[in-house]
């Protein structure tokens, strides 16, 4: 397993803390409710590689994402 630099980790920790549950919402209204956590899991497994990017593009700030509908 590859290891975060320590202020990457602090950004996608941050992103995690702040999108879980809107995240979670979102798929509780789609999925099963036992997949929902899943699904979740899932999500921020394929984002957390990108998550030293986010704070760059700010995208969760500049546009509306699904669960914020």
């Amino acid at each position: 397993m590859t290891k975060l630099k320590p202020d990457r980790e602090l950004r996608f920790r941050a992103l995690y803390a702040e999108a879980y549950l809107d995240v979670l919402r979102f798929a509780q209204r789609r999925v099963h409710p036992s997949q929902a956590e899943d699904v979740v899991a899932d999500a921020f497994l394929v984002a957390s590689p990108a998550g030293h990017r986010c704070h760059r593009l700010r995208w969760w700030a500049s546009i509306t994402l699904p669960w914020h509908r």
